[in-house]
């Protein structure tokens, strides 16, 4: 009896899990056949060699290190070049009040405001009382976690792929121009923190199979995640996926039990600030405190990052174009469907893709929320979720060059390509970041329907002595948004500027009808009453 090619690859599959009586029960091959096919193949040796590589774990990442630590220096110099050009930036939107106006930045009361998210205080403790307010000092460790999660990445890739995959997903996550929100923006730390943190987590617990030290740092690590931002919160049920989709092990509820426990314990001061949240994001951003059902949201979400990442041309702080057609919304929602509907088919077909594929909701799943505590998309949210679209990407061409027989090296040519126009695109990125001035040029072109966008954009003129064109660009931001306070104190300042105090004192009463603890509305009012002698005021 000769073996067909798809007996052989059901041998292969299974040798290493079945005995040959049970995948000669399944397969209706015989034992013999079986048997010599397997000593054709070399198999037996193939199975021991994996199964060393499974456990000798500690061996395993310091060979994998050795093996390609040409790459890992190739990956951090690259990256760094890449952000180089971000390190003179400025500081930029909510950097403006959480470090640069903020009296006590650098201090103890600082470091400890929050002590249960104290990671990144700390960095921010010591790039203060090392360099001041240099905004260098701040961004630059965002740029040394991406390096590090770019790192992270290639090890578990190399682990649970093989050498190409790894290089290749890495390679992307390193560069991708929509990463640059959570690195060039030093405000966007708390992506670039906690997903350092929680990679090396991931990555130490694949590698802890017989070494205790990986396992417990492991434990470690995510702590250290959790601890630097709320959008940690899901990522440790991660662990538990990995280990009932991927490892074909029992469910190790002990094991697994240290890190339910801190996920829980941070889960509690997440639910807290909730409240803090919703308050912070009405004050500043005129956000009603409104409950809306996520799954309305989720098929424009899912599929607007997707979109982001294959065509990052049009990226922005804020993405308020995403109004949609009924056409539009249906079409986005059938595939949001299927995207689902695929759970069940390689829950049956491949394990690992069906944990890549919940990896990238798991990831975003603390931004899908019925609390209008998020943006609907914001770039930063899918740092952390946008490695699975990247290596499923890669791994769908190399599925393709092996089921065509094509050199897989070709990947590599295709690849150069690539990253090479990823690249010259996050650089130009950083530079949209450069000041805040060039920030809210691009934003408000990008971003034409957001009224804060044009908020700022009329801050800059202002201060560039175009009142004009600043005035027209509160009236839009206005129209807007009606209730905007901010906008309305801002166009009476712009009038008071200008001459024109009857403008002035009506827009100062309306930004402080609508935000009564506009501070500065009252200032400006009061001191505007004093200079022509209106004392009733």
């Amino acid at each position: 009896m000769k073996i067909t090619k798809k007996q052989k690859n059901y041998i292969k599959k299974y040798f290493h899990i079945l005995s040959i009586s049970e995948i000669s029960k399944k397969s209706k091959i015989p034992e013999s056949e079986i048997e010599k096919y397997t000593k054709k193949a070399n198999l037996i040796d193939k199975s021991i060699r994996a199964i060393n590589k499974l456990t000798n774990s500690k061996s395993s990442l310091k060979k994998t290190y050795l093996k390609n630590k040409y790459f890992i220096f190739f990956i951090v110099v690259l990256t760094f070049l890449i952000y180089f050009n971000s390190l003179g930036n400025e500081f930029i939107s909510d950097d403006r009040y959480l470090i640069l106006g903020n009296p006590d930045v650098g201090t103890l009361k600082h470091l400890f405001s929050k002590p249960w998210y104290f990671i990144s205080y700390v960095f921010t403790f010591i790039s203060y009382n090392l360099f001041g307010l240099q905004p260098w000092a701040f961004r630059i460790w965002n740029i040394l976690a991406h390096i590090g999660s770019s790192l992270a990445v290639f090890f578990i890739i190399y682990n649970l792929f093989n050498r190409k995959v790894a290089v290749l997903t890495s390679l992307l996550f390193a560069v991708h121009p929509i990463m640059v929100e959570s690195v060039s923006w030093i405000s966007g730390y708390t992506s670039s923190h906690y997903t350092f943190f929680f990679l090396v987590a991931f990555m130490l617990y694949i590698y802890s199979n017989k070494n205790d030290k990986f396992y417990y740092l492991s434990i470690l690590f995510t702590l250290f995640s959790l601890s630097s931002s709320q959008k940690a919160l899901t990522a440790p049920l991660i662990f538990f996926i990995y280990d009932f989709l991927y490892t074909n092990k029992k469910f190790n509820f002990l094991r697994l039990l240290p890190f339910a426990v801190i996920t829980l314990f941070y889960g509690a001061f997440g639910y807290i600030g909730v409240t803090s949240r919703l308050d912070m994001l009405n004050t500043r951003y005129y956000q009603n405190k409104t409950y809306t059902n996520p799954i309305i949201n989720l098929p424009i979400t899912l599929t607007e990052y997707i979109k982001l990442i294959f065509y990052p041309k049009v990226l922005s702080i804020y993405h308020t174009e995403l109004i949609q057609t009924k056409f539009g919304y249906y079409i986005k929602s059938f595939f949001t469907g299927a995207f689902f509907v695929s759970f069940i088919y390689f829950y049956f077909k491949n394990k690992k893709i069906l944990f890549w594929l919940l990896f990238y909701i798991i990831a975003l799943g603390p931004t899908l929320t019925p609390y209008s505590i998020s943006w609907i998309v914001a770039e930063r949210y899918v740092y952390l979720g946008s490695l699975s679209i990247y290596l499923l990407f890669v791994w769908a061409f190399y599925v393709l060059f092996k089921k065509y027989k094509v050199n897989t090296n070709y990947l590599y040519y295709i690849f150069v390509i690539l990253v090479l126009v990823l690249s010259v695109r996050t650089i130009l990125r950083n530079s949209d970041w450069s000041t805040r001035d060039k920030m809210w040029i691009t934003t408000a072109k990008t971003s034409p329907s957001s009224p804060k966008a044009h908020n700022n954009l009329a801050d800059v003129y202002a201060r560039h002595g175009d009142l004009e064109n600043a005035i027209n660009e509160f009236k839009l931001a206005i129209k807007l948004k009606p209730d905007y306070g901010d906008a309305y104190y801002n166009l009476g300042l712009t009038y008071e500027q200008s001459g024109d105090t009857i403008n002035a004192k009506k827009n100062y009463l309306e930004s402080l009808k609508l935000n009564k603890n506009l501070w500065q509305g009252y200032y400006s009012l009061g001191f505007l009453s004093l200079k022509e002698n209106d004392f009733s005021k």
